[in-house]
């Protein structure tokens, strides 16, 4: 899914949206992964996990993962979005970033943040 520059940077711009005073739990976000480079090797269950539990303890409600429709990434994300739904974060992966916020669009309550 992302090298682990990327993929500090990801989890970086989410903590730093949180800590925004506008921003109030309870917000929708879209991860564009489809530019970001994979890096399996240096991916594990453990780290996956505790990205997407880092995505519920923020606060955010619902995830679109927009993923590149190769094994690798499709894999990925899927694992990333089990994890985020166990921690209570409604989350999906698509193949297209309209479908993404199409998704989020539908039931949309509060705003979204997308990454």
């Amino acid at each position: 899914m992302t090298s682990s520059t990327e993929r500090d940077s990801i989890i970086e711009a989410i903590r730093v949206a949180y800590q925004d005073p506008r921003l109030e739990p309870g917000l929708d976000l879209l991860i564009d992964a489809r530019e970001l480079e994979h890096a399996p090797r240096q991916l594990s269950s453990p780290l996956v996990r505790g990205r997407a539990f880092e995505i519920a303890r923020f606060g955010f409600r619902r995830c679109a993962v927009v993923a590149v429709p190769t094994p690798v990434q499709l894999s990925l994300a899927n694992l990333f979005a089990t994890y985020a739904d166990e921690a209570g974060v409604d989350a999906r992966v698509f193949a297209k970033i309209e479908d993404a916020e199409n998704w989020l669009r539908i039931t949309a309550s509060g705003g979204s943040l997308h990454l």
